[in-house]
């Protein structure tokens, strides 16, 4: 069982550890710049949370229409498990 002090030196390992949001300017968070998110993360927040998914849907069928039609970059390369962005959505 953890000791009480195993416990704080987690959280401050956890509360100090690389975050790329911690190093953004507070003029950059002002003008809205966001720290890069990888491919992979947002593949697994949209398969692992039926509200994000049901949302991003939502939102591709109220500017594309029901049949839209998916396309990608051939510059892009970045996969998740292997799969491009278009084979995971179509």
């Amino acid at each position: 069982m953890p000791t009480p002090l195993a416990n704080v030196v987690t959280r401050l390992k956890e509360a100090l550890a690389y975050r790329p949001a911690f190093f953004l300017t507070q003029a950059e968070k002002g003008m809205g710049v966001s720290p890069e998110v990888s491919f992979k993360v947002m593949t697994e927040v949209y398969l692992g949370d039926l509200a994000v998914r049901a949302s991003i849907d939502f939102l591709a069928d109220q500017i594309a229409g029901m049949d839209f039609h998916t396309t990608m970059s051939e510059e892009y390369t970045e996969r998740s498990d292997g799969k491009t962005a278009k084979e995971i959505v179509d």
